[in-house]
């Protein structure tokens, strides 16, 4: 009887960190079924004694909205995008790959937030795309006066993940006000979330722009400046 010519069916056990906490550790374990030509079944575990351990976040969008985040981006085409939230970068590497589907020469995302996860050196970023992505390190509204924020005109696309407050949204959307091309498409998240019901609400009365509310995950409200 040779084992190691036979399939092995592996089974995953994933523990999660709380998703209110920033950051964790996520643990997986393993779970091996081999079988014999004979039809008997051994349980094995793979990687005894240890178990694989590495950084977790929960906070990161799921990955049918980072398709759709690719995709929105490669068909608006948008020159220079406002990202507010990066985290650990997921969404920023999707903006990103849009843009260089679309292929438009010098096109931008500037991408902020409050911790330096090193999105480009951590593997989030690739360097196919580095180009494409300039990460600023700073807290929301403070760094919207600082170089380069303040200077900085002609947003035409933005994806809003930071303040998931009203009056922190309030303060984006007012930077991107004076800071917008003609257009400017704004994406925000977390809008129908029961973690933040007040930004529900506000949106449920906002009327300063045409917007729409999508059922994602976590909700999703999308803007268009004109």
């Amino acid at each position: 009887m040779n084992l190691a010519s036979n399939r092995l069916q592996v089974e995953a056990k994933f523990k999660m960190p709380n998703p209110m906490e920033d950051g964790g550790v996520i643990k997986v374990e393993l779970d091996a079924t081999m079988k014999s030509p004979e039809g008997k079944t051994w349980q094995v575990d793979p990687i005894f004694p240890e178990v694989f351990e590495a950084p977790a976040s929960a906070w990161g969008i799921d990955e049918g909205f980072a398709q759709m985040l690719v995709g929105m981006v490669a068909a608006l085409q948008p020159q220079l995008v406002l990202e507010t939230g990066t985290n650990r970068g997921r969404s920023t590497r999707a903006i990103a790959e849009g843009l260089a589907f679309a292929g438009n020469e010098g096109s931008k995302v500037v991408t902020v937030d409050r911790t330096d996860h090193k999105i480009l050196e951590s593997g989030a970023i690739y360097e196919e795309i580095a180009k494409y992505v300039t990460p600023v390190i700073g807290h929301t509204p403070k760094v919207f006066a600082e170089d380069p924020l303040d200077s900085i005109q002609g947003f035409d696309f933005a994806f809003l993940d930071g303040d998931h407050s009203p009056d922190g949204i309030l303060i984006e959307l007012d930077y991107l006000e004076t800071h917008r091309a003609e257009q400017c498409t704004v994406v925000i998240d977390n809008t129908i979330d029961s973690g933040w019901p007040e930004l529900k609400k506000f949106f449920e009365d906002y009327a300063d722009y045409p917007c729409v509310n999508f059922p994602t995950m976590s909700g999703t409200t999308i803007i268009q400046m004109r």
